[in-house]
Formats: structure tokens, sequence, C-alpha cells
């Protein structure tokens, strides 16, 4: 691996400087210990949260998911504490399907007062959901004191896949404001026509998605008399819904 050679101002202080050389290969920093901060040396790790942001992004862009949870402990371990890392972390161990780091990360959120930001609170039901934890993924949702319409969502779409329909009603519901995505869980993701079909008929503004699942819903059931119905409605067809007819 060829490296070319680059100098970057380190500081943790943004009143203080301190030129150290840095070895650069493409987008990477290369870092040996990150306790050598502010050492003149071949190697200088990079201090600066932002810069191990940087790194911990460019290895989750390129599907490098532990090399992500290797950074992330070292900057533990040296003593930083950055929650804007957070999400992206708990946005690897959801794809890694690492419920125990999930759930050890949930602990230090906890420990810092963060768990209650909207932005990490919805990263922590999404990786509680990917990981199919139910159980924690209501207690992260009840605990929030302040959800918006993606944590809604997410909640419900965990509900609907793990066949809890009730559930997923009950919240639904509750919902203040419902976007496209809501509707849509609940007309795709309910098991019983008889229910979707009563959702379908409440949205207001139905899109081609909604369109669809009613018609592969009929067809699945063996109802194509319905389905065909259901299809001469639709206002303005294209491919997707004449697909749905088709093949069910």
């Amino acid at each position: 691996m060829k490296l070319s050679k680059m100098r970057v101002t380190l500081s943790q202080n943004p009143k203080e400087t301190t030129n150290c050389p840095v070895y650069y290969h493409q987008t990477q920093y290369i870092h040996q210990n990150p306790k050598t901060i502010n050492q003149s040396s071949d190697y200088c790790t990079l201090p600066i949260l932002t810069n191990w942001s940087f790194l911990i992004r460019n290895h989750i862009s390129q599907g490098s998911l532990r090399e992500a949870l290797v950074v992330y402990n070292d900057i533990r371990r040296i003593g930083l504490d950055y929650v804007g890392v957070v999400p992206l972390i708990l946005k690897a161990c959801a794809s890694l399907s690492f419920l125990g780091f999930g759930k050890a990360l949930h602990a230090e959120t906890i420990k810092t007062g963060v768990d209650c930001n909207v932005i990490v609170g919805t990263s922590l039901l999404g990786m509680y959901a990917k990981c199919g934890d139910i159980i924690d993924l209501r207690k992260v949702f009840d605990y929030l004191p302040k959800r918006n319409v993606v944590t809604w969502n997410a909640m419900i779409g965990e509900y609907l896949r793990n066949k809890e329909t009730n559930s997923a009603s009950i919240l639904f519901e509750k919902m203040s404001i419902r976007n496209a995505v809501t509707w849509n869980e609940m007309i795709d993701g309910n098991g019983e026509m008889e229910a979707a079909r009563e959702v379908f008929e409440e949205m207001p503004h139905r899109n081609f998605f909604a369109w669809s699942s009613m018609i592969s819903g009929y067809c699945k059931k063996g109802d194509v008399n319905e389905a065909k119905a259901i299809f001469d409605r639709i206002p303005v067809r294209n491919l997707v819904n004449w697909n749905s007819l088709i093949f069910g």
C-alpha cells in the first residue's frame, strides 16, 4: 500500500495547534496508537473528534462495519466521548446483528444522558428492531420524551413484522401525525385483508404502493375479483400496479 505523507494541524483546544506528520492513504487515516496525541513521531493519531467521526463514517460507507466498531472502541479507550458517532455505531450494530454490543452502547447512552436525544433514540429503535428484540424496542420507545413520525413508524413496523397487529393498530390510532410510510406499513404489513382494507379506505392520499399492496393482498388470498375491483379504482395506473394484478 502506497502511503503519501501530509501534515495536519491537531488540537483538542482550538486555541492551540500542534503540527505532526500523518500518513494518508486515499481517504483513510492510518493510526497506530490512539494515546499518541500531540506527539511528534512517524505516526500520529487524530485526536479531533470530527476526524474520528470521519474515520467511522468512512469505514461504514465502505461496508467495513467491524472496523468501525474497533475505531469506536479506540475512542472510548482513550476517554473520549462523542455523541455524534453513537447513531453510526448503532447502525453498524444493527447491520451486523450485534445485539450485545448495541446493548452495551445503550447503557453508555443512559449513563451520559443522551438516550433521550431523538436521533440517538431513533437509532436505538432501529438497532433493536434489526436485532429482533421487540421487548427492549418498546422500552426505548416508551422512554423517549419526544417522538417523531420516524420513531412511531419504526415501532409499528416491528410489531407488524412480529405479527402483533393489534399492538400496531393501537399505536397507529394514537398517532397525531402520519405519513405515507405509516399508512403503507399498516396496509402492507397487516395479515388480515379486512383490517388492511379499513386502513386503506381511511388513507387520505393513496400512492401506487398502497394500491399495489391491496391488489397483491387480495390476489394472494385468491380473491381475484376484489383485486380487479381495486385495480379499476386506480386513477392513474403504472407498471407496478399492472404487475400486482398480473402476477399477484
